[in-house]
């Protein structure tokens, strides 16, 4: 007997908005909190190139690469996602998505260091929903 494999279950929403509204209501909600709640910015952005050590190490060569592969992968996520309209690459990129979030916290507390707002909070928040977002994946079935 000839057992084909069963393809993964396919979106019949249209979920590429779905994405980006979700991508949307994060970004929305996450600067609330650290334009308005943290008030970062209100030391006039003083953007230093040599980050909080003041010197430009291996540190903030990493912190931009990994911030652009992050975006890179959340590109490449949405990509495949609008091919294959799976939901287990929809829970992917969302998790793609929050981990670039995450990295770009981390150039804002890193690259403006006179701004004292609670960056590890955010980045916190952020570290449980990727997480979660890989439970999800590990627990959905097909």
């Amino acid at each position: 007997m000839d057992q084909e494999a069963t393809p993964t279950k396919k979106w019949d929403f249209p979920s590429l908005y779905m994405i980006f509204l979700i991508y949307l209501v994060v970004l929305v909600l996450s600067s609330v909190y650290i334009f308005w709640l943290q008030g970062f910015g209100s030391h006039g952005f003083n953007f230093d190139i040599e980050g909080r050590d003041q010197a430009i190490d291996a540190y903030d060569v990493v912190l931009l690469v990994a911030t652009i592969t992050a975006f890179f992968l959340v590109s490449i996520s949405l990509l495949a996602f609008q091919k294959h309209r799976d939901i287990k690459i929809f829970i992917l990129s969302i998790a793609f998505f929050l981990f670039a979030l995450n990295e770009l916290l981390e150039i804002f507390d890193n690259f403006f260091p006179r701004e004292y707002i609670f960056i590890n909070h955010a980045r916190r928040v952020f570290n449980l929903l990727i997480l979660l977002s890989f439970v999800l994946l590990l627990i959905h079935r097909k």
